[in-house]
């Protein structure tokens, strides 16, 4: 990255399987090249609060207007891996690289609509979100003279997008339960709109 691109022409290392193949041909023995990644993340929702109407007091129904939360998460992967065998003219690696990885979980405790008492509670719903990126390459390199060299690259992509959305009533059906916590029970779950995508290519 402090290259700005410009690796793309220097490609002396092992990770010129992924950047410029034909760089390969610039390593004279076998080499592994290894890179960690540390990804943060912070997600924001809505948590909680009042659609309209004033907050009745009573248990979680206590918040004028939308209450926010965020969702936080880190991971730490190898973010990239290969390997190189060069012989005579001829330069192989093997790599892995993965640009993505990212999860996040939210869930709303108590939105609420209606101008009095009489209000309505919105099912409380929890979401779990799952994207990952992840790519695997066969490169390979010929020299065909001391200042020209060939390369080319076999690319499988494949990348996984899941969200998990259910949506919960409360744990009771008694009255005053429309104002207490929900504790995402399964047998109180309303609905599951779960989807999920894999692409490969």
């Amino acid at each position: 990255m402090g290259f700005g691109g410009a690796f793309v022409a220097l490609a002396d290392d092992a990770t010129a399987a992924f950047a410029n193949p034909a760089g390969l041909m610039q390593i004279t023995r076998a080499e592994i090249s290894v890179e960690g990644r540390s990804w943060s993340y912070a997600t924001p929702f809505t948590l909680r609060g009042r659609v309209e109407g004033e907050p009745t007091g009573i248990g979680v129904d206590v918040v004028a207007g939308l209450s926010g939360g965020t969702s936080s998460d880190d991971v730490t992967d190898v973010s990239f891996l290969s390997l190189v065998y060069p012989y005579k003219k001829w330069s192989i690696a093997l790599y892995r690289h993965q640009p993505a990885n990212f999860e996040s979980l939210s869930q709303t405790q108590g939105l609420f609509a209606g101008v009095d008492t009489t209000c309505c509670r919105f099912t409380d719903d929890r979401v779990h979100t799952d994207f990952e990126v992840v790519s695997y390459g066969l490169s390979g390199a010929y020299r065909l003279t001391d200042a020209l060299s060939l390369g080319l690259s076999l690319v499988y992509f494949q990348g996984n997008v899941d969200i998990v959305r259910n949506a919960f009533l409360p744990d009771e059906d008694f009255i005053l339960q429309i104002f207490a916590s929900t504790s995402y029970l399964p047998e109180r779950m309303a609905w599951d709109l779960s989807s999920g995508q894999r692409m490969d290519a």
